[in-house]
């Protein structure tokens, strides 16, 4: 009943309150606001770390990039420095074999007998003076080919050997140093090397030029055996003058040797500017390793804190949903306990009000009682009679079956009568065409003509019994 149902949904309501009430005492949502909140302030606090973090790895990668910039001019200077070692070591070869030619080193008359001496491995004159720059063209002038002389620790000990020179030209010159006597401004003074040769040079007075007053001074005060001499390699002595422009070998033999000598002090400072570059190579490819490494720990180190801030704002998130949906479902339990206490009243009203139609209702069913007896005979009647017309009306659908099956028997009938008459129809043709064969026959006899009269009379009366027959069925119809 109504008042059933109304007091079960009361106690439903009833239950639902409970539970509801029962959750809502279980939300704890200043539990979860505080802890939201401390994930907020560490959140911010790692975050505000990662700019420290940025800068670290700023600084690793400038501090990289400048040893890569470094390392990058240190390669670039090693390559300017090897390509000036292999040009300066292709003009030393180049000066060394020019230098071997004026020396009488190469293809000279007395070079065998000089291997055959020993004497190869020993240096030239050449080789060992040290000039004044500028005075070189003037030495090699009085010299001459003892620019090619071997210089050796003892001279004097060869004197037999020289003799036995068939052909060329040799020259051996103590190796021997010391104070020469020489004048200040004689050709010797320009000159270090053996005593021998610089002996040669002192009485040879040194000017600039042979037209300057300081060569007409120097001129004025000669001696016997000596001789003036200036840069370009004018010489002059009492009464004669001699200069040598023949283009040969030696010319230019001690300016080509100081030039060589300075390569090879310019070659070996390369050299070890070459080692200190390279060592500076492996120096800086080690510290780029360190720097690389560092770089890669503050890069990772960078990544770490932005993967724990990212995690830990991903838990913030999360925190500050299950608050967002504790308010949210402690509001609708607020709203649903509201409308449950409001439906639980109007249920209780609406019970009142049943319960008050109930007592109404039940007073009236008393005077309704006598009514409802007449109306259930009432009601007998009608079922009784509803079930003798359904008798009929099956009865009546029995009859109408029984006849719609001999409709059909006779319908039947009627088809096969048809094929027969169609059959017979056929036949008779077949006679006619029987007959007007046998009339072609009676030219030659007539005694087939009454055994034809007797069919065609069979055939007739045949004929007449189908039609009759499909005459009755058709009545039947």
């Amino acid at each position: 009943t109504k008042i059933d149902f109304l007091e079960r949904q009361s106690m439903d309501a009833n239950r639902r309150r409970e539970t509801l009430a029962t959750e809502r005492a279980g939300l704890d949502v200043a539990t979860l606001a505080e802890a939201m909140e401390t994930l907020a302030l560490e959140h911010e606090t790692k975050r505000a770390g990662l700019d420290a973090l940025a800068e670290l790895l700023d600084s690793k990668k400038a501090a990289l990039l400048e040893i890569q910039e470094q390392q990058r001019q240190q390669q670039a200077e090693l390559a300017d420095v090897r390509k000036a070692t292999q040009a300066a070591k292709g003009r030393m070869a180049s000066l060394e074999a020019l230098q071997h030619a004026a020396l009488g080193q190469e293809k000279s008359g007395a070079l065998e007998w000089i291997k055959t001496q020993g004497l190869a491995d020993l240096p030239r004159l050449g080789e060992v003076l040290e000039v004044e720059p500028g005075w070189e063209t003037a030495v090699e002038t009085v010299l001459g080919h003892l620019l090619e002389a071997v210089v050796h620790n003892d001279a004097g000990s060869l004197r037999e050997a020289l003799a036995q020179l068939g052909q060329g030209r040799a020259a051996v010159v103590d190796v021997a140093t010391g104070d020469v006597d020489a004048p200040a401004g004689s050709l010797a003074a320009k000159v270090r090397g053996p005593r021998a040769v610089l002996a040669l040079l002192a009485p040879i007075h040194a000017v600039d030029a042979l037209d300057s007053n300081e060569a007409a001074a120097a001129r004025a005060r000669l001696r016997h055996g000596e001789a003036l001499i200036d840069r370009a390699g004018v010489w002059e002595g009492p009464g004669w003058l001699r200069f040598n422009k023949s283009g040969e070998a030696q010319s230019g033999a001690l300016a080509r040797e100081r030039e060589i000598n300075e390569l090879k002090q310019h070659i070996t400072q390369l050299g070890q500017r070459e080692q200190a570059l390279v060592e500076g190579q492996h120096a800086h490819r080690d510290a780029l390793l360190v720097a690389e490494q560092h770089r890669e720990d503050a890069q990772r180190t960078l990544y770490l804190a932005h993967r724990s801030v990212s995690e830990m704002g991903g838990q913030l998130q999360s925190q500050k949903g299950r608050l967002e949906t504790a308010q949210a479902r402690l509001a609708a339990l607020d709203v649903e306990l509201s409308q449950l206490s409001q439906a639980m009243e109007s249920g209780q009203g609406e019970v009142r009000e049943a319960r008050g139609r109930l007592e109404v209702a039940t007073e009236r069913m008393g005077d309704l009682e006598a009514q409802r007896q007449t109306l259930e005979n009432e009601r007998r009647q009608f079922t009784e009679q509803r079930e003798t017309a359904r008798l009929s009306a099956r009865e009546a659908r029995d009859a109408a079956h029984q006849l719609a099956l001999a409709l059909e028997a006779q319908r039947t009938r009627v088809n096969a009568l048809n094929q027969s008459l169609s059959r017979l129809r056929g036949q008779q043709g077949q006679l006619a065409a029987r007959r007007d064969e046998l009339a072609a026959q009676l030219q030659d006899g007539d005694a087939p003509i009454h055994t034809l009269d007797g069919e065609r009379q069979l055939m007739l009366e045949q004929r007449l019994v189908a039609e009759k027959d499909l005459a009755a069925a058709r009545g039947n119809l």
